[in-house]
């Protein structure tokens, strides 16, 4: 069976993504700390992971922390993401 996109015949696969997370309520229950991990892949050569948290106190203040690795032919690409939200 093959499949087509708007060019033409598809070649490559799909991507494949998993993560999964946990929640817990910080100190007097003012915030919520999250960590999460996560894999990923993208045809036979290409796949990533990724391992992160974020921290959400009230409705005001969001806080995030991402490491992501993806590694494909030719080399590995790496990322830190930092991420902030401030509402009043």
């Amino acid at each position: 069976m093959r499949r087509f996109n708007a060019k033409g015949p598809r070649t490559g696969l799909g991507r494949l993504e998993f993560d999964v997370g946990y929640g817990l309520a910080t100190h007097k229950g003012l915030g919520l700390l999250t960590t999460y991990g996560g894999f990923s892949i993208a045809g036979p050569s290409r796949h990533g992971y990724r391992l992160g948290g974020s921290l959400a106190v009230g409705e005001s203040v969001d806080l995030s922390l991402e490491g992501e690795r993806e590694e494909q032919p030719g080399g590995a690409a790496r990322e830190v993401i930092v991420h902030g939200h401030l509402r009043w």
